[in-house]
């Protein structure tokens, strides 16, 4: 049972645009609500006869289902509907909780997030404090804008204000800036096992740059789009950028243990007399530090060498040009079915045909598109 009617039991409200909606199944209903912090739900509604989609997170548990987080998007769809038309009582369309932005055994836990981005942080916090550690840093506008305060506050979170200064948060933007700001004062967060992303896309490349600069290893880095990226298109843009700045970093470590080893080999040539103990003691750090140079260039056992980034990149920079073709036909075949679905169902109520065969044929066309988008055809 992927869908199910669940009710909603409870509606909260945590800022003037951000609401937490409580979801239950019916006891005896078979509809499976259990899920991992950190997942997310679709929701299905029909406005005016079109269906509209959209996956929120989830931030919470409950009795007999889950809690998410709305925040409100000014001219979307579904946020101003769940914010403005729904009430206690009010049932909703739901499939079952998926999702992969989940914690998979890791005990220290850092995250960076913005806006609606702290929601599934929220339910890791709700369903793992105490028993894991959590340091938290938060971006949002305003002290008005700041949702599951309660929690924040239980792991001691690092709040960031950009359009306002308030005693207890600190102000300005949490960007690639602040992020340095944070490993200088304090590095033991690169000792964390995990680095949780949540936010607007240009947020979650700019925290994941300084992380990568700093040496962290991509596989550390977890990410959720709350803004969905342009397909896969998008998404791949960004892990290729990821890894050029991992191939970078890499770089300039490489060559750091060059320098370094090339200076101990001037010291040794300029002191040709040097006693046999430090003489030994130099050339051991010489060969350890070409070691690790070479190491660098490929680490097939780990894929982070520079030869593995750099595949990995250009991996990525193929699989995004391929999407970037496929993606203009899927906007093609949504508008043509968009339209077809709306010229047929006048049709049945008008009795008229050429809207049906109008109707058809924009099908048709549609299903065309939708093919060749998978398969690029032509």
């Amino acid at each position: 049972m992927q869908w199910a009617t669940l009710t909603i039991t409870d509606k909260e409200h945590l800022s003037p645009d951000f609401v937490v909606l409580t979801l239950e199944k019916n006891s005896k209903d078979a509809f499976n609500t259990q899920f991992t912090p950190g997942q997310y739900v679709t929701l299905e509604i029909d406005l005016k006869g079109v269906q509209i989609r959209r996956s929120y997170s989830i931030c919470g548990k409950s009795e007999n289902g889950f809690k998410i987080g709305v925040k409100r998007i000014e001219g979307g769809q579904m946020s101003p509907f769940l914010h403005d038309q729904t009430i206690k009582g009010s049932t909703i369309k739901v499939h079952i909780p998926e999702g992969s932005f989940v914690l998979n055994g890791e005990q220290n836990i850092c995250a960076f997030v913005a806006g609606s981005g702290i929601t599934p942080v929220a339910s890791m916090i709700e369903a793992y404090n105490p028993g894991k550690s959590f340091r938290v840093f938060f971006g949002v506008k305003r002290v008005s804008d700041i949702v599951f305060k309660p929690l924040l506050d239980s792991v001691k979170s690092t709040v960031y204000l950009s359009q306002e200064s308030q005693d207890g948060y600190k102000h300005g933007r949490l960007d690639y800036n602040a992020l340095m700001e944070e490993l200088k004062a304090d590095l033991t967060l690169l000792q964390s096992d995990v680095y949780l992303l949540c936010g607007p896309v240009e947020f979650m490349q700019e925290i994941e740059r300084g992380l990568l600069f700093f040496g962290v290893p991509e596989t550390k880095i977890k990410r959720e789009y709350f803004t969905p990226p342009k397909k896969e298109a998008t998404q791949e843009n960004i892990l290729a950028a990821n890894a050029y700045a991992f191939y970078q970093a890499k770089n300039i470590r490489q060559t750091s243990f060059k320098l370094a080893a090339a200076d101990l080999e001037l010291q040794l040539a300029r002191e040709p007399n040097m006693n046999a103990t430090a003489k030994a003691m130099f050339e051991k750090k010489i060969e350890d530090y070409k070691k690790t140079a070479d190491r660098y260039e490929s680490e097939p056992e780990n894929k982070e060498g520079k030869k593995e980034l750099m595949a990995r990149a250009k991996a990525h920079e193929a699989t995004r040009d391929h999407a970037m073709l496929q993606d203009p036909w899927f906007d093609y075949a949504e508008g043509a079915l968009q339209i077809a679905i709306v010229l047929l169902s006048v049709s049945i109520v008008a009795s008229m045909p050429i809207l049906y065969w109008a109707g058809t044929l924009l099908g048709a066309l549609g299903f065309v598109s939708t093919v060749n988008g998978y398969f690029l055809f032509f």
